[in-house]
């Protein structure tokens, strides 16, 4: 390799780098990495120079080798503040009248806006975890809901993390969804009621993972006052 990366640490199922810019990254650059084939998850930390851009990551590996997906960190007093004035939209922020609608919403919101159109770039371990999560993560979370007249149109789900991620304390984001019917001025303030909960329901600090080819996603974290601070890979399985 031309330019030097760096072992940080080796954790169970996955290898940790430091990344001198995130420009070197495409296939030919992964295939050079030790990466030990027990390891599920190639990680690189973010190039802090690059993390301020204020730009999406774009996805650089083919898809019939490497699933590539950013972490995106950020204080929670760094969310832009701003006045929602939803209620000229009929629009207010309310609980979930039960865990049961809380996981009716994630499930049917999550598979229309990102399983289904983003199915190709879902592995078996992706789906596992998925499952996992739904079965026995989505019931200890917290999430909120936008209504407009008593419709839900846009829902957030904020998970608090335990185990240790170097950014203590810390939630996570597990879902957000904004119906895209809506119109645009519509959409700007369920964004600022859903910063406005964040900043006041969340622990100092809070992250997100995104799939880099969800490039709609990464702009609402980066809007949103988050930044990348990592990007890892995962193996696909290969075909015979």
């Amino acid at each position: 390799m031309g330019e030097k990366i760096r072992l940080i640490k080796t954790l169970k199922d996955q290898v940790l780098y430091s990344l001198p810019s995130a420009a070197l990254l495409s296939d030919k650059f992964i295939d050079g990495v030790d990466w030990p084939a027990a390891k599920a998850t190639l990680v690189f930390s973010f190039p802090e120079k690059e993390a301020g851009s204020g730009k999406p990551v774009k996805d650089m590996v083919s898809r019939k080798k490497y699933v590539c997906c950013l972490t995106y960190m950020a204080d929670r007093r760094l969310i832009p503040q701003g006045k929602a004035g939803g209620n000229s939209f009929g629009l207010t922020l309310e609980p979930f009248k039960d865990p049961a609608e809380h996981r009716k919403w994630a499930l049917a919101t999550e598979h229309k806006s990102f399983s289904r159109p983003y199915r190709n770039y879902l592995t078996p371990a992706f789906e596992a975890e998925s499952k996992e999560y739904y079965k026995n993560g989505l019931p200890k979370a917290k999430g909120i809901s936008v209504r407009k007249n008593g419709k839900i149109v846009s829902m957030l789900t904020l998970y608090k993390v335990t185990r240790d991620s170097g950014h203590k304390p810390l939630h996570w984001v597990t879902w957000i969804w904004a119906d895209p019917g809506l119109p645009k001025t519509e959409r700007r303030v369920i964004h600022a009621l859903l910063r406005g909960w964040l900043r006041g329901n969340s622990r100092k600090y809070i992250g997100a993972s995104v799939h880099a080819a969800n490039l709609k996603s990464q702009n609402w974290f980066l809007k949103s006052g988050f930044r990348p601070s990592r990007i890892s890979f995962t193996r696909r399985a290969s075909k015979r």
